[in-house]
């Protein structure tokens, strides 16, 4: 669903366009779809997404996904993570390890703070306004270290950067000590389903270097989003 206005859906459907407004209405409250408030269409929601790590499984796609992955880590030395908005907080969905990291709490199926999180920057940056200032009053921005952003303005001025950039960074924001690059996964028509991030020591070597660890995450991103969209 990609714009579409409830007379539309009904007519799609073939049902009555009140029973479709009260489907809909539902769907939207459950957060399968969600409202333009300025336009009156309907698009594909959260829960959809949050979804990817099943349809990741069954398609078969993880299999194609997770070598992308692999092969970021080998080049990087660093951990690679996917993860997808949820019920507005970053759920990872897939993770490949390096032996060069000491681990942290970033199990697949974790939620993560969108506010200090290169994986959750990236996944809010395009969001409307609306909708994320309903995230932010719904989860707050707690203080993770010294340095995590608590400040909605300030954190508004950051998403401007990483629209921008193409890339998101959070430097020792979540972890003390860890730095995380993330760029977007797209879908055809260019909308952000996902998230993929390095995420490693500050202290490893590869950060001397960060230029091409932005540029290497960016082309992984960009690649996953290409193979999953041929499917």
């Amino acid at each position: 669903m990609s714009g579409e206005r409830c007379l539309r859906v009904s007519r799609r459907l073939h049902i009555a366009t009140s029973t479709s407004s009260y489907i809909l209405r539902r769907l939207e409250r459950w957060e399968y779809v969600k409202r333009d408030a300025e336009t009156g269409t309907y698009e594909i929601g959260l829960r959809v997404v949050a979804l990817a790590q099943g349809a990741l499984q069954s398609l078969g796609l993880r299999q194609v996904v997770k070598p992308m992955l692999h092969s970021l880590v080998e080049q990087t030395r660093l951990t690679g993570v996917i993860a997808v908005l949820d019920h507005g907080q970053a759920m990872v969905v897939e993770r490949v390890d390096t032996p060069e990291f000491v681990r942290v709490d970033v199990a697949v199926g974790a939620h993560l703070p969108v506010h200090s999180t290169s994986l959750g920057k990236i996944l809010i940056a395009n969001l409307p306004k609306e909708q994320l200032g309903s995230l932010i009053v719904a989860h707050g921005m707690a203080r993770r270290t010294r340095n995590t952003i608590v400040s909605r303005a300030r954190l508004i001025q950051e998403l401007e950067s990483v629209r921008r950039q193409g890339y998101a960074v959070s430097e020792e924001e979540h972890f003390p000590g860890v730095r995380a690059i993330a760029a977007p996964i797209v879908d055809s028509s260019g909308s952000v389903i996902a998230a993929v991030s390095a995420t490693g020591l500050i202290t490893q070597p590869v950060w001397s270097r960060p230029r091409s660890v932005i540029e290497l995450v960016k082309v992984t991103a960009r690649d996953i989003s290409q193979r999953m969209n041929s499917f």
